[in-house]
């Protein structure tokens, strides 16, 4: 379990599926790293 920096649910739940993460899993943490890049971008 991974949290991120945001309020709200900030929880990304990676499960071992026979040595790879689920494919919504996937999509979850590439929108979790996509939100922290533009929150960072608004920072700079």
């Amino acid at each position: 379990m991974f949290k991120t920096s945001w309020a709200g649910n900030r929880r990304v739940n990676i499960q071992n599926d026979h040595g790879k993460a689920k494919e919504y899993q996937v999509r979850q943490v590439l929108a979790a790293i996509a939100k922290k890049e533009a929150e960072d971008g608004d920072e700079a």
